[in-house]
């Protein structure tokens, strides 16, 4: 199943938000109230960061997040707890790498992880 709030299309900003809700979704699903509360202030900076990753991280695949985002929500739709597991630890891995990547060159125009 597609998850519908996922568009590759949308913009940037509204990507960022998308992605956000999905954490959280994630996070409360989970039925572990202690991870919620962590992550909502954490995810607050989300959308102005993954905008910044957006706009200066060349991506060898522009819509990875995406990509994860719909392996992780397979994975919990199917029940398959170890597989959603390793899905959205790949998925942090590459988000990871991103913001590194970001950090690490911030005063380059455009930065690309090739």
């Amino acid at each position: 199943m597609k998850m519908p709030f996922l568009k590759k299309n949308s913009m940037p900003i509204k990507n960022s938000q998308l992605d956000l809700q999905f954490h959280l979704k994630v996070a409360e699903s989970s039925s572990n109230s202690l991870i919620s509360l962590v992550m909502e202030p954490l995810y607050s900076l989300l959308p102005r960061i993954k905008t910044l990753i957006v706009h200066k991280v060349k991506s060898k695949n522009k819509y990875t997040a995406l990509y994860y985002h719909q392996n992780v929500y397979d994975k919990i739709e199917n029940q398959d707890e170890q597989g959603a597991l390793k899905a959205m630890n790949e998925h942090l891995q590459v988000a990871e790498k991103d913001a590194k990547l970001l950090i690490e060159n911030s005063d380059n125009e455009l930065i690309s992880d090739s």
